[in-house]
């Protein structure tokens, strides 16, 4: 009770098995009398990271520091006509994973299409450009920028990072500690999201206003696949998540983003680019080569949506033509550079030269382009 600034119970469980007992919990009533408490007494309206929250906890009071719990399923209702729940986690044995809302229609207006030259400058390093798609950072790039880029015929992209916290961003503080997990490799000041968060989504769904606000044509949310990034049994996050996990979050992005007429891609999320394809304009792809795995994203050419793929630290001349050719093939953009991306390569020919008429077959044979798929 915020009002009150206290705990109160709303059921105790006496019994080895609750299931029962806790599926019978009641609705919110005066310990006084028999009338319903105001609801406003319970939420938290200064809580900087959302609209509101109302905070519920478990309590075990047996003699260990755990509770043995396998799934816990909380609905919240407003009234006794109108309910609204939150998804709640699937219990353990259910094997759908599919996503279940439909796909949203692609934006008006902006469009791109397979074999559109791009180019990456996240680091703003570029005065002029002369590809149809500029990648360029969402919080670096000003929306004077924007517009002059736009001015001249391009599509703008803008990347900002939904999976981690970036410790130089100017809205990292509004993240609670607790969605803030382990230290990312290889990036300094960055660090894994947990992404079943509703304050992460909150200021995801900032970020997507901000993007539309700034005049960018679409999104590039990175490093949202987090629940791939494992090392052994060990979660490398610090969260235990999971593929659907990914998914939900995946479609909320999608969603906000195509609410506010944006265009927006899938990075990199090879192991779910097929089921997530439908709910994205285009996806980005980074040593999809190199990984062997870039036929996992042929869903997206089949459905005539562009992928742009960037190749690091090649340096045999040889296979960069080679790479070029498969990729052109399999209307594939593509880009080398170095890590960094301070230096940047593209194929002689960035327009492919497969036709609309012509689609890409999603189960089209690749057997002969070593790296591409086995």
């Amino acid at each position: 009770n915020i009002k009150r600034n206290k705990w109160e119970l709303l059921s105790k469980s006496r019994k080895k098995t609750a299931v029962d007992e806790w599926g019978m919990w009641q609705k919110w009533k005066n310990t006084r009398g028999s009338d319903t408490k105001d609801f406003s007494d319970y939420i938290n309206s200064n809580d900087i990271n959302s609209n509101g929250t109302i905070t519920i906890r478990l309590v075990s009071n047996n003699d260990f520091d755990n509770i043995g719990i396998d799934y816990m399923n909380l609905r919240l209702t407003m009234d006794d006509s109108s309910p609204t729940p939150s998804p709640s986690p699937r219990p353990a044995g259910d094997d759908d994973q599919s996503p279940t809302p439909s796909p949203s229609p692609r934006p008006p207006g902006v469009s791109i299409a397979i074999g559109d030259s791009f180019t990456y400058d996240l680091l703003g390093t570029q005065s002029s450009y002369d590809k149809e798609v500029i990648f360029i950072d969402l919080f670096d790039t000003s929306e004077e920028k924007i517009t002059s880029i736009k001015d001249k015929g391009k599509v703008v992209i803008c990347y900002f990072s939904a999976g981690t916290a970036e410790d130089w961003r100017d809205d990292n503080g509004n993240f609670p500690l607790v969605v803030i997990g382990k230290k990312m490799d290889d990036w300094k000041g960055e660090k894994w999201l947990d992404v079943k968060s509703q304050a992460v989504r909150d200021i995801m769904a900032l970020r997507l206003q901000m993007a539309k606000t700034k005049g960018c044509d679409g999104v590039e949310p990175d490093n949202v696949d987090g629940f791939d990034n494992v090392d052994g049994f060990d979660n490398k996050t610090g969260f235990a998540l999971k593929e659907e996990d990914t998914k939900e979050f995946l479609l909320f992005l999608a969603s906000q983003a195509h609410e506010h007429e944006l265009l927006i891609g899938l990075k990199n999320s090879a192991e779910i680019a097929a089921d997530m394809e439908q709910y994205f304009d285009f996806a980005v792809v980074e040593e999809c080569w190199k990984y062997n795995e870039c036929c996992k994203y042929l869903a997206f050419g089949s459905n005539k949506k562009p992928v742009f793929a960037i190749e690091y630290n090649v340096k045999n001349s040889n296979t960069k033509q080679n790479i070029c050719t498969t990729f052109e093939g399999k209307g594939f953009s593509t880009m080398f550079g170095n890590y960094s991306l301070r230096k940047k390569e593209y194929c002689p020919d960035a327009r492919v030269r497969r036709t609309s008429s012509s689609p890409i077959s999603e189960h089209e044979s690749s057997r002969e382009l070593a790296g591409f798929c086995d």
